[in-house]
């Protein structure tokens, strides 16, 4: 991928799918590895933010499920 920016808002994309398909633990992956590529994409982005939301109301909440959303500014 050209820029990190870009590789972080695939990796945001492909996490997305992964939820949808109810696969929870390759979809945390995949956020958490947005984050090392790109951290301001990944926190500033609403679509994350809402994936993340998502995550913490709909199944268990892993501890890096829980700091992700603290560094993303979503609430616990």
């Amino acid at each position: 991928m050209p820029s990190v920016e870009r590789r972080s808002r695939a990796l945001c994309d492909i996490a997305v799918t992964y939820d949808r398909l109810g696969r929870r633990s390759d979809c945390l992956r995949n956020l958490l590895a947005a984050e090392r590529c790109a951290p301001q994409e990944t926190h500033a982005r609403p679509a994350t933010k809402s994936l993340i939301s998502s995550l913490l109301v709909s199944g268990p909440v892993p501890t890096e499920l829980r700091g992700l959303a603290e560094r993303s500014g979503v609430l616990v």
